[in-house]
Order: C-alpha cells, then structure tokens, then sequence
C-alpha cells in the first residue's frame, strides 16, 4: 500500500494527465485480454495445492502460458487496428502487451502455490519484494521520461522477470510433492468462464472513459478511484488467506464462520468510508494537487 501510494504522488505530480490516462488505458485493456489466459487457474491451483495435489502446478502454469499466446493474438490484432487507423502511440502500446501478457500471470502462479501450502510468509516476502522492485522502476522512469512506452516496459518487464526469479527459485526451495489433479484444466476453463462479466466490468469504465471522453477525464477518474481502491486492496488479501482452509471444511462449518464475519467486515467497511469522505479534501490537496476535480467523485464512490 505504501508502494502504491508513493507511485500515485509521483505519477499524479510528474506525469502529463493525457500520458497518465493513455497509460491506465493500456492496462485495462491488457486487464481485459487477461481474461483470455484462464485466471480461474489460480482459484483452483489453490485448492489443489491445499488438498495435497502439489504436482499441479507446473501444468497449471503451461495451460496459462499457452492460452496468454491467444491473449497476444488478440493483442497485436488491436495493434495493427491502431496502426491502420494512424494511431501509432497505442499500435505500439498494445504489441508491448502482447510481448508479456503469455507470461506476466503465469509465472505469478507460485504465489498460489505457496498460499495452497499455508507458506504465507514466504509468499507476502516474493509479492512485497515484487511490489517494491516495480514500484521502484516505475517511480524512477517517471522521474527520467514522460515516453509512455518506457512506462510501460517499466511496469510489465520488472514483474515478470522478478515472478520468473520467485518462480524458480519456489521450484527450487518447496519442489511439488503428492498428487497431480488433472480437472485443473476444465475446471479452471470453468472459472474463467464464471469471472469473465467480472473481469469485464472491473475494466470497462476506464476503456469507455478514455473513447468518450478522451485521456485527461480517464486521468482524474483513476486519482478519485485510486484511494477507494486501497482500501479494498485490504479486503482482497483475505480471500488467498482463507482459501487454503476454507478447502478443508464442510459447507456448514464455511457459512456458520462466515455468516458473522461477513457482518463485522461489512461494519468495519462502513466506518472506513465514513472517514474517508471526510479526509478526502485535505488528503488530495496535500497528495495530489493537480487533480482536486477528483474530489467529489471520490467521495461519491467511497459513499
């Protein structure tokens, strides 16, 4: 969090808002193909791995890796879209993402495999580390240029060469024992499937902003979402936690402990924002200056 906060101040401070936007662009439609790559994997790799069929990793990973080939597909077609129509700024956006997207979630996968097997320190230490190197490259490319490519090769070539490093070196620490589950491929296709309307949507408003309304208005709608996003970035670590557990149990036992729980985060979730709304004002004149039109809408999100 205090990574990503830290990228935001900087971006916000240094960035042009229509290299900002057209960068936020990019990525939601690098989100979107991602669909394509069977991101339900991992929910089932998760499963797997806490079960004891440990030895479904490595297919896990091949299946993701070849379906990102088709995801790189449908990337270059949008490049050769753009370029056709003059645009060569994102004709070449979109054929950096076609170079990473086959691997960029992929290699990510020994982070499931290490939460399956309850590893969670080891896991939070690989995911910060990734974090913090990117992070760091990002933040240092801003300050050097405002070339949206570079940017962009900032963001995806650290992470994946750093989840390539963790992979490996998962592999060679914690090697896959017991059974191999070979419903990973039909049942992840089957998630996949499931969280594709998610997955969608997570995304669409950004790719509808930036055609509509252009890169600038894309800008000040990601710094009003930025913070509210933080803040659910909390409520997200909880379901790679519970997983592994949660695996184990009956029905009964998963909705007589969540029933409760649920309650309480939602109290919790409703005094957050209630402070938020109340920061927000003093927090974006102090962070993010540039962008005080992102107040309200914020506020409004939050609410």
């Amino acid at each position: 969090m205090v990574a990503s906060l830290a990228l935001a101040i900087v971006f916000a401070n240094l960035l042009p808002s229509h290299v900002y936007g057209t960068y936020k662009y990019v990525l939601s439609i690098a989100g979107i193909l991602a669909v394509f790559t069977l991101p339900g994997i991992n929910t089932y790799l998760a499963q797997a791995v806490a079960r004891g069929a440990e030895k479904t990793l490595l297919p896990s990973i091949r299946l993701r890796i070849s379906w990102g080939l088709g995801a790189a597909l449908l990337a270059l077609g949008g490049s050769v879209y753009y370029f056709f129509n003059a645009n060569i700024e994102l004709a070449i956006s979109l054929t950096i993402v076609a170079l990473f997207i086959p691997f960029f979630d992929a290699f990510g996968l020994y982070n499931t495999y290490l939460q399956g097997k309850r590893l969670f320190k080891v896991s939070i230490q690989y995911f910060s580390s990734t974090q913090i190197a990117s992070t760091a490259c990002l933040i240092g490319a801003a300050f050097i240029t405002n070339n949206l490519f570079l940017i962009l090769l900032a963001y995806f070539f650290p992470i994946a060469l750093l989840r390539l490093w963790f992979l490996l070196r998962t592999l060679q620490k914690y090697p896959p024992q017991g059974d191999l589950d070979k419903k990973v491929g039909s049942y992840g296709t089957h998630l996949s499937l499931v969280s594709i309307p998610n997955q969608i949507s997570a995304y669409l408003d950004s790719i509808l902003l930036f055609h509509y309304l252009g890169p600038v208005q894309l800008a000040i709608y990601t710094f009003s979402l930025a913070p509210i996003e933080q803040i659910r970035g909390l409520y997200k670590n909880i379901s790679p936690l519970a997983l592994p557990k949660l695996a184990t149990r009956t029905f009964a036992e998963i909705n007589r402990l969540l029933r409760w729980r649920m309650f309480w985060l939602s109290i919790i979730g409703i005094i957050i924002a209630g402070v938020y709304i109340w920061v927000a004002p003093l927090a974006f004149s102090l962070l993010f200056p540039k962008y005080m039109s992102s107040v309200f809408i914020s506020q409004l999100l939050a609410g």
